[in-house]
């Protein structure tokens, strides 16, 4: 897509249904090691202008908001909420996240315009394909650039998309899943 054809379109972006982003901590920092992935604060200022975003991690939700405050104090009260592993699913010794969950909390969201993006594959078997991104494994090297470069164009092209539900196929495709 042209640069000119996305300057044509933003002015649709404005009018559309609120869209739901859902991360996974791991997506944008390793709270193991409470450090930021390069390029994370771009990343995040570009999903909080265009997404509600929620944070659903399996760790303890009290350890990600602290890794929060302390790297992201600016960010910290742009989420719309985050959620640990007492809002997930609990089977098999695995946290399972559904997305059913959000949709039953927040009835203006639903499969159409929910996006959730993890680091872990299984963790999102029990959702929807449509909805669910799962990032590659990469080295820090590797995810220079990947969040508010690559992922950002890929997000925002779902946002414009005719067919969002086909888009995410796509991506979801070219985003190898673990």
């Amino acid at each position: 897509m042209k640069e000119e054809e996305i300057h044509e379109l933003k002015p649709v972006h404005k009018d559309l249904q609120p869209r739901a982003l859902i991360l996974e901590v791991e997506v944008f920092m390793n709270i193991r090691s409470k450090q930021a992935f390069p390029d994370n604060n771009a990343f995040l200022q570009w999903c909080f202008e265009h997404f509600n975003v929620w944070i659903w991690s399996a760790y303890d939700v009290d350890d990600v908001k602290k890794c929060i405050d302390t790297i992201f104090p600016m960010f910290r009260r742009k989420f719309i909420d985050i959620w640990g592993r007492d809002q997930c699913f609990w089977n098999f010794s695995i946290h399972f996240k559904k997305l059913t969950h959000l949709w039953d909390k927040n009835v203006e969201y639903r499969p159409d315009n929910t996006l959730i993006i993890d680091t872990t594959a299984y963790r999102l078997f029990y959702n929807i394909r449509r909805c669910c991104l799962t990032l590659p494994k990469m080295t820090i090297n590797e995810r220079l650039n990947y969040l508010s470069g690559t992922l950002c164009d890929q997000l925002w092209k779902w946002l414009i998309a005719p067919n969002y539900i086909e888009y995410v196929d796509i991506i979801s495709r070219l985003i190898t899943l673990d």
